[in-house]
């Protein structure tokens, strides 16, 4: 399975400059994905990191496997969870 096989970087993405180990994704919009207790972190290209809040693991599991990770951010994430800005 390709989940096994993409690159982890650890970006500093939780206030208090704590790292958070992202995942590497190839999608032309998303750099890469974080998740942790309930608290998906979306890096983007352009350089800003997402996080977003109550995030059921079903999702960011959803997330990871879909063929397109911007198009399910949009229909499955965006607008549905609560979120903020860290970069």
């Amino acid at each position: 399975n390709s989940f096994c096989t993409r690159s982890m970087k650890l970006l500093s993405v939780k206030e208090g400059g704590e790292t958070m180990q992202m995942i590497s994704v190839n999608s032309s919009h998303i750099d890469s994905i974080g998740y942790e207790n309930g608290t998906l972190y979306v890096r983007f290209s352009s350089g800003p990191t997402y996080v977003y809040s109550n995030v059921p693991e079903a999702v960011y599991a959803g997330l990871m496997s879909a063929s397109s990770h911007g198009s399910y951010l949009a229909r499955n994430v965006k607008g549905v969870y609560a979120y903020h800005r860290v970069g």
